[in-house]
This record gives C-alpha cells, structure tokens and sequence, in this order.
C-alpha cells in the first residue's frame, strides 16, 4: 500500500480543493464526529488560533492534518474506512498492549515472529520515529504528500500530521523508547494540538467563505517561502509540461469560469503571481528544452562526457564501506609517493662532496622513471579522493584547495633533487595544469547543465502530487 500510494502519482490539486473533497465523508471511527470532516479540519484550526494567534504554522497544520482522508475517494482508489482511518502504531517490534484491539494482534504472524515480539525488534534504542514504519493510513500518507511536496512547515509540524492518531505513544507513553531529543522536542507541540483535535468537535458550524481567505493566506505565505529558498527549481515541469506558474495561471482561470474567488481572494491571487513572476518562474514554453534520450544518444562521445560519466557512476555505485577503504588507500598512497620526493632512493649529494648538492644520487634516466611513475601516483590518488567526493560540498571545497596546495609543494620538493630543477619543475607543473583544467571544466559544465536542465516533477507545495 505504502509503495502504491507513495508515486504519488494520482492527481493533482490544491490544498483547498482537497479540503473540499473531504466535504463528502464522516470519519465512522470516531464517534464525536458526526460532522463532513472539513467542518473537523476547520474547527480544529479556528479553535487552536484562538489561543496562539501568532503560532500560523501551527493553524495551516491543523487544516492539513487529516487530508490524507482522500484515500476515501474514488480518484484515489476508494479504500475501506478500516484502512485510512483510525489509531496507528509501529510495525516492526512488538505490539504495545495500549493499542486499540490489542487482542487481535495474535492472528497477525508477526506476532509470534521472534524478530519482530521484541520490544525494540528491528530498531535500536533512540533511533528516531522517523526511522519507524507506522501502520499504514491517512497519517502517513498526508506526511509523504507534504514531505515530497517540499512543504515548509517546521518538523514539529510534520511530527503532528504523522503522529496525531499515534495514541499508544501520547496517551499511553508506550515506544519512547524509540523516540530521539528531536523526538522528544516535537511531542510537546503534539501535545498541545491533541487538545484541539480531540476537543474542538462542535455541532456549531464553521462559516466557511468568512475564514477561507485567512486560510488561503497562509498557504501563500508558505508559497512564498519556498520560493524564496535558493535550492527550489522553480522552473521544473511535470508530467503535463506546466511549470509552477502554468498551473497557477491555469487555476485562476478555472476560478474565473466557474465565477468564483472574487474580491479580497483575488487580490491575493493576483499578488502571489506577482511573488512568483519575482522570483524568477517562467511559463513551460519560456523554459528551454533539454535533450530528448534519443538526441542524446546521437550526439558523439566526447573525451569530457566520458570522463564525466566515470565520475558520476564512481560516485554512485560506490557504497560507503567501499568508499571509506578506497579512501584510506588513497591517503596511504599520496603520503608514500609524496615522501619519496622529500627522501628519494640512494639519497641526495651531500654539501662536501660535489657542486650537485642536493640533488639525487641515482642516475638521470632512474630519476626520470622514478618521477613519472611517482607523480603518475600521486595525481591519481589525488583524482580518485576528489572524484569520490560529491561537488560543491564544503568537503570538496576544502580538498580543492589543500590538494591544490600539496600538489605545488610535491613539484618543488621534485624540483629541488632532480638533476635540473627548472626543466623538471617546468613538466611537474605542466602535468598538474592539466589535472586542474579537467577538474575546472568539470565543475563548470556540471554547473552548466544543471542551469539548462529541466527536470519532470513538480517541487512546489502550492498545487502538489497526491
């Protein structure tokens, strides 16, 4: 179920326009509601912005909670109550007796499995609820829609949507033991909206038109922020070839047929395009075209794609443990190679013995072999350590300019004992000019590539996957 749902590939639509899905369907398992659940999402939010009218996360995150009640739906497969609603728990350990119907929990085979009976099973102690797996239903599919939509709520609001029908743990205190310091910080806000969700069920009805635009306000806002941030690709088209701002064009225009959103609602719409035209989003046929697979393939194969290839599949395909070896045999390798040209075989000529001071001992054409194959070392240690560190990271940064700087003190120390120091530091520096270059113009057409390319999948939360 979890893998079906989690493409999230069912539709897409606005935050309001799930809420007024759910228009269509009373929670049967909870037996203080009687009410459509938007009248639930609302009374929650209006009630908790009472009393922390400065907390507005907190207020977007009460309308959301429940949105994963969608699964209801026939466009989103039409599951059983059973399925979406209700308490849920971790799977994976033991089966808290605080969970509702605990005693049929011994049909399930789990129950008996000794790897999954045990109070920790196969977590460890502290290791985070969000390396849990929870029992599958509205709330963890709400928290996937947000997660992958890139929303800007705090973790303590994720942690709600999540978490809110975990009753074992905020009612009973069963599996803290899993829970981490994040954890831990998060449960206080849990806390506090349980009261709202669990207490603000009324039969009085919410006037819905009087408290959307506050609503649609603060959806907005985190638009904005989103926006703002640098790492969002605005620009990105989805499945139908619409940018963000597409779809939003195209949304105002279904308003304006069907003859809604008037007045200060469309004010605010009219002001989030210009917050978007702002931040640099373009219209699908603004944005340029990347490569069709095929005109790829075409397309010749240059020294640079290959080397580009074999970097990228080096970073890929190499697990941690293999990357972490690797690691240390290259550094083995670069202090060797480098303390060869600091103390070379046989030695240096001594002041008194001749003018050559300095300078090795071996003959010309052993030093010559000794320094291809040495430098020949030490520059591939040097690539392969970078290649398996991801560009533009600090880690990168850093080995870029440290290596750099390692690599003109090994050229002078060769410089220094070789028969002709300026001949030879001449080629050392050649050679490492060349590694620069490649290495430059690396980084640069990645760069260049990521400007052009256009990617499939929308990251925007305004209008998100479900």
């Amino acid at each position: 179920m979890r893998e079906e749902y989690g493409k999230l590939n069912r539709t897409e639509m606005s935050i309001w326009e799930c809420c007024e899905l759910l228009n269509e369907f009373v929670d049967e398992s909870d037996p203080d509601l009687d009410e459509p659940q938007i009248e639930h999402l609302l009374q929650t939010a209006e009630a908790i912005r009472k009393d922390y009218p400065d907390e507005d996360w907190l207020h977007l995150t009460g309308l959301i909670h429940d949105l994963g009640k969608v699964l209801l739906h026939s466009s989103f497969g039409e599951l059983p109550q059973w399925a979406v609603v209700g308490d849920t728990y971790p799977v994976g350990c033991a089966f808290d007796e605080s969970i509702v119907h605990h005693k049929y929990f011994k049909e399930n085979p789990d129950f008996n499995n000794p790897s999954y009976n045990t109070k920790y099973g196969i977590y460890t102690e502290g290791c985070g609820l969000d390396n849990v797996f929870m029992s599958w239903g509205h709330d963890d599919y709400m928290y996937l829609v947000a997660k992958e939509n890139k929303t800007t709520l705090p973790s303590a609001g994720l942690f709600i949507i999540r978490y809110h029908s975990f009753y074992a743990l905020h009612k009973s205190e069963a599996y803290k033991h899993l829970m981490n310091e994040e954890d831990r910080e998060n449960m206080k806000w849990l806390k506090v909206f349980n009261k709202y969700d669990l207490y603000s069920k009324s039969k009085v009805r919410i006037n819905v038109e009087e408290v959307k635009p506050y609503y649609l306000s603060l959806i907005n806002k985190a638009v904005r922020l989103l926006l703002e941030c640098r790492l969002v690709k605005r620009n990105d088209v989805n499945g139908d070839g619409l940018t963000f701002l597409d779809i939003l064009r195209r949304n105002q225009e279904r308003r304006e047929e069907a003859g809604g959103s008037q007045g200060s609602g469309e004010e605010e719409n009219l002001d989030l395009e210009q917050v978007v035209v702002n931040t640099g989003c373009k219209e699908a046929a603004s944005v340029p075209r990347s490569k069709a697979q095929y005109e790829i393939y075409k397309s010749p194969l240059t020294f640079w794609t290959f080397c580009s290839t074999f970097m990228r599949r080096l970073r890929s395909n190499t697990s941690d443990e293999a990357r972490a070896v690797f690691l240390i045999v290259c550094t083995l390798i670069i202090t060797a190679t480098y303390q060869t040209a600091l103390q070379p075989p046989g030695g240096v000529h001594q002041p008194e013995e001749d003018a050559n001071a300095g300078s090795v001992v071996m003959k010309q054409t052993f030093f010559i072999l000794l320094w291809v194959s040495n430098t020949v070392g030490f520059c591939y240690a040097i690539l392969y350590t970078f290649c398996l560190m991801p560009i533009g990271s600090m880690f990168a940064c850093w080995f870029f300019w440290i290596g750099g700087s390692l690599c003109i003190s090994y050229a002078l120390a060769m410089a220094v004992i070789s028969p002709h120091p300026l001949v030879f530091i001449s080629m050392t520096f050649a050679f490492f000019l060349l590694f620069a270059l490649y290495l430059l113009s690396k980084i640069f057409f990645d760069n260049w590539r990521k400007h052009l390319t256009v990617g499939l999948v929308p990251q925007l939360s305004w209008r998100g996957k479900v």
